[in-house]
């Protein structure tokens, strides 16, 4: 049986990231074509995501090869993500290229990729949350419910515009913990809002709160990191008159790269110091 819904969600995420990446190079804002760039880590995400839900929920499974092509059989979001980073790592180890920069430039349509899956909601089973006076009808239900995909859906699109135009002045770093910090909150959130079969949290939810936090510290880890590192003083030495040919009271400043200046007192500008003095 052909799941019309499902078809419909890839062809309009491939769809929205196909634009997107077009309009963005003819701007000169994109380096190269993001399906080139995407295809090898989407098609490992997609066999570690499927082998690791068989793995979890019936090992049999894997000794019948046509079974694992059967995707509704259910998928391992966070494995999927691990399997797509590792491919993009090995790719750039290859190429002799920075992973961190790779997976920066590919974190923003990931998560356009993922809105779009989230908000198309409406056309496969319909989107769920909970009851309330204003919001969408699932079929067979009959009272209308917080369309709680769509606006996950807006909120992650809404990150990723974000995180896009700030590319340029954010590190790799954080930007992939950025990314990897939204998705995971979002989860997060919706899965208390979703209905569930068993009372307490399910597996995904389970990992989507283990993926938001240690995102979270890293994140924190790396913008503390930088702040230190922009608030460190300048290390100074002052030289009495004439010591090394320089005027009276003048201090040669020191940087933590090695840089270094003679800084004057009748004059507000800095003169370059050479290493030979």
């Amino acid at each position: 049986m052909i799941d019309r819904g499902l078809l419909a969600t890839v062809a309009i995420i491939v769809g929205v990231i196909t634009l997107l990446d077009r309009r963005l190079r003819r701007r000169g804002e994109a380096k190269e074509p993001i399906l080139a760039m995407a295809s090898g880590p989407l098609m490992a995400g997609l066999a570690a995501a499927r082998l690791a839900a068989v793995a979890l929920d019936d090992p049999a499974t894997l000794s019948r090869p046509f079974d694992l092509l059967l995707i509704r059989g259910g998928m391992e979001y966070w494995a999927g993500i691990a399997g797509a980073a590792a491919m993009v790592w090995f790719a750039c180890r290859r190429e002799q290229t920075s992973a961190w920069q790779r997976l920066a430039d590919l974190a923003p349509f990931a998560l356009w990729a993922y809105a779009a899956f989230e908000a198309t909601c409406v056309v496969r089973d319909g989107c769920f949350g909970p009851s309330s006076p204003v919001g969408l009808r699932p079929g067979g239900l009959g009272e209308p419910q917080l369309p709680t995909g769509l606006l996950v859906g807006m909120a992650v699109a809404g990150v990723a515009t974000v995180l896009w135009r700030e590319l340029p002045r954010l590190s790799a770093t954080v930007v992939v913990a950025a990314g990897v910090v939204a998705v995971a909150g979002a989860r997060s959130v919706s899965g208390f809002a979703l209905p569930k079969v068993t009372a307490g949290l399910t597996r995904p939810h389970r990992e989507s709160l283990a993926v938001l936090t240690a995102a979270a510290l890293v994140g924190a880890g790396m913008t503390a990191r930088r702040a230190f590192g922009a608030t460190r003083p300048r290390h100074s030495t002052s030289h009495g008159p004439g010591l090394l040919g320089l005027d009276d009271g003048a201090t040669i400043s020191a940087s933590d790269d090695g840089a270094s200046a003679a800084t004057f007192p009748d004059s507000s500008t800095e003169r370059p110091c050479s290493d030979t003095l």
